[in-house]
């Protein structure tokens, strides 16, 4: 196979993948929906009985306005401070969420096992919960010091300059900042591929594992790029589209909100169907560079632990 049509050939099976396991994309989208319906419906409601007789309202609905915004929160201080508690638990939510759909989504793609989905997503989500949340952590404080070491240096040059040097500067800054988000990207695709050695082979010590997966992923990055940059580009054309098509709506209308909430939510279900594929295309890059440990080795493995 030629290795410039490699990536691509890899995510058309990877979302082939995704398409044949409907119910798992199906369930990443509706508990990111539940989650978000936590904040945003009491914002709904507020931002309804607010704007439901102004003249920017239905505009407000189609296209978010930072003065308006602002508005409201100067009127309806109290109301927002509560609501800085709820989007809080959103967080925290969410965090929790991500940690569980993980297991359960590795279960569902690597188990073989003829089981319900559901039982198998919920076996993945309990079995590999505290291995993935310590996993989590350690990457989070990986990602401020990958990001430190990669961008400081940047900032540092920046920081240094006088203030005539604007145009500089900012370059800097950009540049800066771009280094520090794909630091933390990289971190994140070797914390996908570390879930997937763990579960795949049941390793007790994630931790390690992910040390290791990192350090392999900063030595060749463009390796686990490959996968993720076709996924990205697929997935900024869809929200492209979706950004269009909110363009041409007119700026009123009950059944005009709702074909934008309906638009708005197949972009997020192929959010979902993009994060099955992007494990999908991982599970096959964790198994070309690192092989499964024969059986016997792991269940050795299993039995020291």
């Amino acid at each position: 196979m030629n290795s410039r049509t490699k990536p691509l050939t890899e995510t058309y099976r990877a979302l082939r993948s995704a398409a044949r396991t409907p119910r798992l994309v199906l369930l990443l989208w509706g508990a990111h929906l539940a989650i978000a319906a936590v904040a945003f419906y009491p914002l709904f409601r507020h931002l309804n009985g607010a704007l439901a007789k102004a003249p920017a309202g239905d505009e407000f609905l189609r296209r978010f306005s930072l003065p308006l915004f602002g508005d409201l929160m100067r009127t309806g201080r109290a109301w927002f401070e509560g609501f800085g508690q709820l989007v809080t638990l959103v967080v925290v939510l969410t965090l929790l969420w991500n940690v569980l759909a993980a297991g359960g989504a590795l279960e569902s793609l690597l188990s073989g096992d003829p089981s319900r989905m559901a039982h198998r997503f919920g076996r993945g989500a309990g079995r590999f919960f505290g291995r993935f949340l310590r996993m989590g952590l350690a990457a989070a404080l990986a990602a401020l010091l990958v990001a430190g070491i990669l961008a400081g240096p940047i900032f540092g040059i920046r920081a240094s300059l006088d203030d005539t040097a604007e145009g500089a500067k900012f370059w800097l800054g950009l540049a800066g900042l771009l280094v520090a988000l794909l630091a933390i990207l990289l971190v994140q695709l070797a914390l996908d591929l570390a879930r997937i050695r763990v579960a795949r082979d049941d390793v007790r010590k994630g931790v390690r594992v992910f040390r290791q997966t990192l350090r392999s992923v900063l030595r060749r990055p463009w390796q686990v790029l490959a996968v993720w940059l076709p996924l990205a580009a697929a997935f900024a054309a869809i929200s492209a589209l979706y950004l269009a098509f909110r363009g041409l709506l007119p700026p009123s209308g009950g059944v005009i909100l709702f074909a934008l909430v309906l638009a708005q939510q197949l972009v997020m279900f192929a959010r979902a169907g993009m994060r099955v594929a992007l494990w999908s295309t991982e599970i096959a890059l964790a198994d070309r560079k690192w092989p499964a440990a024969p059986l016997a080795t792991r269940l050795a493995a299993g039995t020291r632990t």
